[in-house]
C-alpha cells in the first residue's frame, strides 16, 4: 500500500492533480499506520484531509477518506474516534453511489465495536451480518469472506460460532483459486480452528 500511495503522489505531483495528492497523502498515512507508525500515519491522514477539504471539487471521495481514517484509528487502538468516522461514512455512502463500499464499511464498524473492552459479540454481530448480506447482493465474494471471518471471530469469543462458521464455509467453498491470498489463508486457518457442526 505504501508503494502504491507513493506512486499516486508521484503522478499527482507530475500533473498537478491536487485531489489525488490529498488521496495519496491519506493512503500513505494509512500505510504508515499499518506499518506500526500510528502517530505519524494519523498525522499524514489529517494532512490529506485538510488538503482535500480545501479543494472546491464535490466531496466524491469523502466516504472513502473517512473509511481510511477510521481503519487507521482501529489499528491505532482508538475505536471511539474510528466509530464516529465510520458512522459518518456509512450515512453518506448509503445515500448515493457509495453502495458498493458499504460491505467494507459495515465490517469495519463490527471490527471497531470489538475493540471496546466492554463490547460483546452481539454488538458487532449485526454489522458483520449486514456486511455479508450487502456483499452477497453485490456478488462480492471476497467482501463476503471478510464479513464471515469477522462474524466467526466475534462469535468464537462467546463459544457459539456455528452460524458464522456455516457462512464462512459456504463462501470459502466457492473459491477455486487464489488460495495464497491473505484473506483465503485467514479463512482456512479459522475454519480449521473451529469445531465442526454436531451430527
Amino acid at each position: 500500500m505504501r508503494d502504491r500511495a507513493v506512486g499516486v503522489l508521484d503522478v499527482a505531483d507530475e500533473h498537478d492533480l491536487q485531489i489525488w495528492r490529498a488521496l495519496g497523502t491519506c493512503l500513505l498515512g494509512a500505510a504508515k499506520t499499518g506499518l506500526g507508525r500510528s502517530e505519524e500515519g494519523l498525522a499524514e491522514i489529517r494532512d490529506g484531509i485538510a488538503l482535500y477539504e480545501g479543494l472546491t471539487t464535490p466531496p466524491v471521495f469523502w466516504p472513502l477518506i473517512l473509511f481510511v481514517r477510521a481503519e487507521a484509528c482501529a489499528r491505532s487502538g482508538r475505536p471511539a474516534e474510528g466509530l464516529g468516522l465510520i458512522d459518518e461514512a456509512i450515512e453518506i455512502a448509503g445515500t448515493g453511489s457509495g453502495l458498493t463500499l458499504l460491505p467494507e464499511f459495515y465490517s469495519l464498524k463490527g471490527d471497531l465495536l470489538l475493540l471496546f473492552p466492554e463490547a460483546t459479540g452481539p454488538d458487532a454481530d449485526p454489522w458483520f451480518q449486514r456486511a455479508f448480506d450487502a456483499a452477497r447482493r453485490l456478488d462480492a465474494r471476497m467482501m463476503q469472506l471478510r464479513a464471515a471471518i469477522g462474524l466467526c471471530r466475534s462469535q468464537r469469543e462467546r463459544g457459539d460460532a456455528q452460524h458464522g462458521r456455516d457462512l464462512l464455509s459456504a463462501v470459502y467453498s466457492t473459491f477455486t483459486e487464489g488460495f495464497a491470498a491473505p484473506d483465503l489463508i485467514d479463512a482456512a486457518n479459522l475454519l480449521e480452528s473451529l469445531p465442526t457442526a454436531a451430527p
